[in-house]
C-alpha cells in the first residue's frame, strides 16, 4: 500500500512539474523529490531554481513569487511547511535555504536586491507568523540625492537548533546563533550569540548558556 501512493506521489510530481515548465520561461526549474501538492509558483524571469530534496513536506497553501534572475531556493531532507507559507524574491542571484527538519508554520520570506542570502539551519522550529526581510522593499535615499539609494538588502543567517516565537521579526544583515530563542512578537535588528534567549523590540538578551527541548520535560528547576 505505501509503495502504491509512492507510486501515485511520483506521477502527481511528474505531471506538476511538466506543468510547471510550460507555465514559466527563461529555463527555470523545479527539482523535486518530495511532496509538492498544491504548492503555487509565480516566476518572471530565467534561470531561477528551485530544489526540493528528498521527504519534504509543502502545505497546499505555500506559495513562491520570483521576479528576476538566478535566483535559488532549496528546501532540504526532512523540512515541513504547514498553514502556508509565502516567499517572495525580487532581484538576481539571490538565495534561499530551508535547512533539514526545519519545521515552518506560515513564515514570510522577502528577499530583494542582487547577491543576498537567507540561510536557516538544520531542526529548527520557527512559529505562526514569523517573518524575514532581508531588504528594505522601496529606496531610502538623500534629499539632495534623490537618485541614488542607501539602503542595500543584506544577508540573513540563522543557525542550527533556533526556536523563533509567533509574530517574530528578522531584519537584514542578522545571524542568530545556534540553540537560541528568540521570543514572541520581538524584533531582531541585530545579531543573537548562540545559546541565548532574546526578546522585545528592539530583540536584547536576557539569558545566556541556553538551548531548548521540543519537548514538554516533566521535570523543572
Amino acid at each position: 500500500m505505501k509503495s502504491l501512493k509512492n507510486i501515485i506521489i511520483y506521477i502527481y510530481n511528474l505531471i506538476y512539474i511538466f506543468r510547471f515548465k510550460l507555465l514559466t520561461e527563461g529555463n527555470n526549474i523545479i527539482e523535486c523529490k518530495g511532496k509538492i501538492f498544491g504548492l503555487k509558483i509565480n516566476i518572471k524571469g530565467g534561470k531561477n531554481r528551485i530544489k526540493i530534496n528528498g521527504k519534504v513536506a509543502l502545505n497546499k497553501k505555500t506559495t513562491i513569487s520570483i521576479v528576476g534572475n538566478d535566483n535559488i531556493i532549496v528546501f532540504d531532507e526532512g523540512s515541513s511547511v504547514s498553514e502556508g507559507c509565502r516567499i517572495r524574491i525580487e532581484g538576481n542571484n539571490n538565495k534561499l535555504v530551508i535547512g533539514e527538519r526545519t519545521s515552518l508554520v506560515n513564515v514570510f520570506f522577502s528577499m530583494g536586491d542582487n547577491n543576498t542570502d537567507i540561510e536557516i539551519g538544520k531542526d529548527c522550529l520557527f512559529s505562526a507568523d514569523v517573518a524575514f526581510r532581508n531588504w528594505d522593499n522601496h529606496s531610502i535615499v538623500m534629499a539632495d540625492m534623490p537618485d541614488k539609494r542607501i539602503c542595500k538588502g543584506k544577508s540573513i543567517f540563522v543557525e542550527d537548533h533556533v526556536w523563533i516565537g509567533n509574530g517574530v521579526t528578522v531584519l537584514k544583515g542578522v545571524r542568530i546563533g545556534h540553540d537560541s530563542i528568540i521570543g514572541t512578537m520581538s524584533v531582531v535588528p541585530a545579531d543573537v550569540p548562540s545559546n541565548s534567549v532574546a526578546v522585545g523590540n528592539p530583540a536584547r538578551v536576557v539569558k545566556n548558556g541556553v538551548s531548548w527541548n521540543v519537548k514538554w520535560l516533566e521535570s523543572c528547576v
